[in-house]
């Protein structure tokens, strides 16, 4: 009996660490060409490749009306694009239902005519924002929680859960992390990449086209939480107000974090079949 326990314990053990070693497949959630007619506005638009949970772009603040963001079939990799006009922001609704998961970002941007520093916010920014966020602020960034990359390659981390003011009191800035490669052109398309957990709320990985820069200082603040991660999206700014980006092929992939009771309720269930097949062979 005695013995049988041992081997038990051991087949629990084995059962655990292999199953909590199996690597968990991403899921494509949500991905946007912006293939749409000249002009149509990215608010209320569909995503037109994959849109798992169903959701339509919205508005992300109170930015000025002014300033649009639409669908441009002049530019784009490959066309069309989404034209950014400055100080504009809109997100999508990941529909994740508070589920701890590996949400991977990735967009192709084109800096064009934005104009500031990373270091103040200023260029493309990839992203999320948490539901209490949206339609909130007058600023473009205000609720939002991710990377921004400016007309330098210079990446900077940023958060602003303020609704007033442009990146005021509470507001997270990291040291920007220069663009490392030949010499980035702000005129062309370049692909941002990134990983978060949002169990740890941390940034597990960076890349940008081209770049070689160690961008691993920007990956030890726990911002990314699932409250701040509910809707992923973009927001455009500069210090020149006629001025404009471009975003092209926005996806969004996940994959959910198991709970540790899920990996012990596998563990057992492995035990429980290791166990029935031992018996029914010392009955033999």
């Amino acid at each position: 009996m005695k013995k049988a326990n041992t081997i038990g314990a051991a087949a629990v053990f084995s059962a655990f660490t292999f199953i909590s070693h199996l690597p968990a497949k991403a899921t494509v959630i949500i991905q946007d060409d912006f293939n749409s007619p000249q002009l149509t506005a990215i608010a209320g638009r569909t995503p037109a490749i994959v849109n798992v949970p169903g959701s339509s772009w919205v508005k992300a603040t109170n930015a000025t009306s002014g300033f649009t963001v639409s669908v441009d079939n002049t530019v784009g990799n490959p066309l069309p694009g989404a034209y950014l006009s400055s100080q504009t922001a809109a997100a999508i609704n990941l529909d994740l239902n508070s589920v701890a998961s590996i949400i991977t970002l990735s967009a192709h941007i084109k800096l064009f005519s934005l104009a500031g520093p990373a270091s103040a916010g200023r260029g493309v920014a990839l992203g999320f924002y948490g539901n209490s966020w949206l339609g909130t602020g007058q600023y473009s960034q205000n609720g939002f929680t991710g990377l921004v990359l400016d007309g330098t390659g210079n990446i900077n981390l940023v958060q602003d859960l303020n609704q007033n003011g442009f990146f005021s009191t509470g507001s997270v800035f990291e040291t920007p992390v220069a663009y490392a490669g030949d010499s980035f052109n702000k005129f062309g398309f370049y692909d941002l990449t990134y990983s978060v957990d949002t169990s740890s709320g941390k940034i597990t990985s960076v890349s940008l086209t081209g770049s070689t820069a160690d961008y691993s200082s920007l990956m030890n603040r726990s911002l990314f939480t699932v409250a701040n991660t509910s809707h992923a999206g973009y927001y455009s700014s500069s210090t020149s107000g006629s001025s404009a980006g471009y975003l092209d092929n926005f996806t969004v992939s996940a994959t959910a974090v198991p709970e540790p009771s899920a990996y012990a309720l596998s563990a057992l269930s492995a035990l429980g079949l290791c166990m029935s097949r031992r018996r029914r062979h010392s009955s033999l």
